[in-house]
């Protein structure tokens, strides 16, 4: 049985993150009716190569929008906290922003980076995924932020969280993204500026690393749209190994359902 939520809420550290890793899933979602909410946690003000700061800062969030509209996400929202600094930012505050739009939008699943990843080089990526699992399951506790009653926001129970990786062929869950694999590319496409500069960063490893990939080497940043066509067709045929799929992705999922054994174990103790 496919499972499709009525409401899903992202948190991605970065503008591309939930594109790369969740876009085709979301995608088919939003398509079946599921209303998609994502939580932009920090501005991305690094991720540039030709631009400052404040310029990376207002053309990233310009082309997540872009991206995210050509996904059919309904809502955004933005926390603005700095890039790759989270680990300097209070942990407390962060958990309690995602538990109040837990509350707000009230979705039956969370989607983010698996908080139990173990080579996650990447800080705002673990921070962020820790505490969109501890948001997850604190929003239903109504002595987690009971300032929020004031602003008439009760607690909420999530029925678990999916989570993605940076690899794109782990997880237990695979969902079937063919039919929105262009949808995918063309929302990944719109993150013009952070593409780039994953490009420019991936070009120096291996140059640094003193191989030579013609691929690369002759590709020039304008030109990266091909290649990141290629690269994400490439992840998707990656995950669907093992399955009946040509194109998927790949999720841990926490989701209650009648096969977690609890559940089994009590309906039998009923009987």
């Amino acid at each position: 049985m496919v499972f499709i939520p009525e409401r899903a809420l992202a948190v991605t550290p970065h503008g591309d993150d939930v594109t790369l890793f969740a876009g085709g899933t979301i995608a088919k979602w939003v398509r079946t009716g599921c209303e998609v909410m994502v939580v932009r946690v920090t501005q991305d003000e690094k991720d540039a190569i030709d631009l400052s700061p404040a310029e990376a800062v207002a053309v990233n969030r310009e082309q997540f929008e872009s991206a995210m509209a050509a996904l059919g996400v309904a809502r955004t929202r933005h926390l603005d906290y700095r890039d790759c600094e989270l680990m300097d930012a209070p942990y407390g505050e962060l958990r309690e922003k995602l538990i109040r739009t837990v509350r707000e939008f009230r979705p039956d699943v969370i989607l983010s980076f698996d908080p139990g990843s173990t080579d996650e080089e990447n800080p705002d990526h673990w921070i962020a995924a820790r505490a969109a699992a501890d948001a997850a399951w604190a929003a239903a506790y109504p002595n987690f932020h009971p300032e929020h009653r004031k602003e008439g926001l009760t607690p909420h129970v999530v029925r678990g969280c999916w989570y993605f990786t940076r690899h794109f062929d782990v997880g237990e869950t695979a969902v079937d993204i063919a039919d929105v694999l262009e949808r995918k590319i063309t929302a990944a496409l719109k993150h013009v500026n952070m593409l780039k500069t994953l490009l420019h960063d991936q070009k120096q490893r291996v140059r640094r690393a003193g191989l030579s990939v013609p691929m690369l080497d002759l590709l020039s940043l304008d030109n990266y749209g091909p290649y990141w066509a290629k690269l994400i067709k490439g992840a998707a045929g990656l995950a669907a190994q093992g399955t009946e799929f040509v194109a998927a992705e790949r999720f841990r999922s926490t989701v209650l359902d009648e096969n977690d054994m609890l559940v089994q174990f009590l309906i039998a103790q009923s009987r």
